[in-house]
């Protein structure tokens, strides 16, 4: 019985968080061009640090994509797992990651005063490019 009353409290919090999303993200879709065609969000090429100007002319830009997540539930990967897949599913195969920010040490005070919580933030822009050029862009900025 002293087993049954450790496990209670964890499978109260696996229940409560089962089918909680941790990552929201939300799209403002600049084409539907590509939609009936999805990405498996594996072959999703990230790619950060690259400025807005060079970015191929062959590339189409499909969505512009902001992030959300509870700062202490999710991490840079989930986050990046998150941008990979909402890319996919409108038919781009690679995402410029814009900005990647973690809450302020102000919104984090904030949290601990009031209770506020505190969210991991990113801004990425979903592009849809030749397979050669994804590859090219990918390689020149260091994404994967």
């Amino acid at each position: 019985m002293i087993h049954a009353n450790r496990t209670v409290p964890a499978l109260v919090l696996a229940l409560l968080t089962a089918g909680c999303a941790r990552v929201w993200v939300t799209p403002r879709v600049i084409t539907d061009e590509f939609r009936a065609r999805p990405v498996r969000a594996a072959e999703v090429a990230v790619v950060r640090s690259v400025p807005l100007d060079s970015i191929p002319e062959a590339c189409v830009r499909v969505a512009v994509l902001r992030a959300s997540g509870q700062q202490d539930l999710t991490d840079e990967a989930e986050m990046m797992d998150k941008l990979r897949e909402g890319t996919g599913k409108l038919g781009g195969n690679v995402v410029v990651i814009l900005t990647l920010e973690d809450a302020s040490r102000g919104e984090r005070v904030l949290d601990v005063l009031v209770g506020t919580g505190v969210d991991r933030d990113a801004l990425a822009l979903s592009l849809r490019c030749p397979e050669g050029v994804a590859r090219e862009l990918a390689r020149r900025a260091g994404g994967g």
